[in-house]
């Protein structure tokens, strides 16, 4: 820890030690992983934040305070226990409102996609039934009925195809789109519930 709290210009408050925490451990771990380092560093940096959570906001962390366990922290600030216990409180009933908010927002998105691939599914057959049942039709009128009707049905095909592939991405891009939808509902909501 002495290494990672020379990294700042000066005192270093408990909040700002993750961060210092994690600009060292990214610097410094040596894994060879598929995983990005702010992937590897996060637990480790997760298990610094929450220690520091029992050090009062205004004392200045030493390598001595950092290198401390939980309870070695709460015997060196007796006074701030209860402090402590109540902000981890507050930061727990606001992770579960979070939750619930991510688990509405899954139940969302898993209804809506449904919605969305059934009327698209529905419409994209329709659509290519249809269209080839139009284009057999036209052609055969355009044609004549002397002419072969293998190429005649391969041209209606490679059309219906395409038009089954079109319906298919128009799908696919919706559902992203309803994704992002979903996503900017969640943060509208919780912003609206936070103004409350």
């Amino acid at each position: 820890y002495t290494q990672v709290l020379k990294l700042a210009p000066g005192r270093v408050k408990p909040s700002e030690v993750g961060g210092y925490y994690k600009t060292w451990c990214k610097k410094n771990m040596k894994v060879s992983s598929a995983k990005s380092m702010d992937e590897l560093c996060a637990p480790l940096v997760r298990k610094v934040q929450d220690k520091m959570l029992w050090v009062p906001p205004e004392t200045e962390v030493t390598p001595e305070i950092a290198c401390d366990s939980v309870e070695k922290i709460k015997e060196r600030f007796p006074d701030y226990v209860t402090a402590a216990e109540a902000r981890l409180q507050d930061a727990a009933a606001e992770d579960n409102k979070k939750r619930e908010l991510l688990e509405g927002a899954k139940r969302l998105k898993a209804g809506l996609e449904g919605e969305v691939r059934g009327v698209l599914g529905d419409w994209g057959k329709s659509l290519v039934e249809g269209l080839e049942a139009k284009l057999q039709a036209k052609a055969l009128e355009l044609l004549g009925p002397d002419a072969p009707a293998g190429p005649r049905r391969n041209l209606v095909k490679a059309v219906s195809d395409a038009a089954g592939l079109s319906a298919r991405g128009i799908e696919t891009k919706l559902v992203q789109k309803l994704e992002e939808a979903v996503g900017t509902w969640a943060q509208e909501s919780a912003k609206h519930k936070a103004e409350l």
